[in-house]
């Protein structure tokens, strides 16, 4: 019966480490992964948003440079 509970126990820290990390072996866990990945996707979307609201500014005044301008 202990074998079996020492076998649980290690079963069960293992686990913790793999989902909150060991900052002794310097490992990241599943938790802080996600973290980075969604302040990743967020900091992407809004570079996205950017470049697609700068392409349009910058087709917007084109069009009116070539609208308005008589060569």
């Amino acid at each position: 019966m202990s074998l079996k509970l020492q076998e649980l126990d290690t079963n069960f820290t293992k686990l913790n480490q793999t989902v909150i990390g060991d900052k002794t072996y310097g490992q990241t866990g599943l938790i802080q992964k996600v973290e980075e990945h969604t302040e990743y996707i967020e900091k992407d979307k809004q570079f996205k948003q950017r470049l697609v609201g700068g392409s349009l500014v910058i087709t917007f005044i084109w069009g009116l440079i070539l609208k308005f301008w008589k060569i």
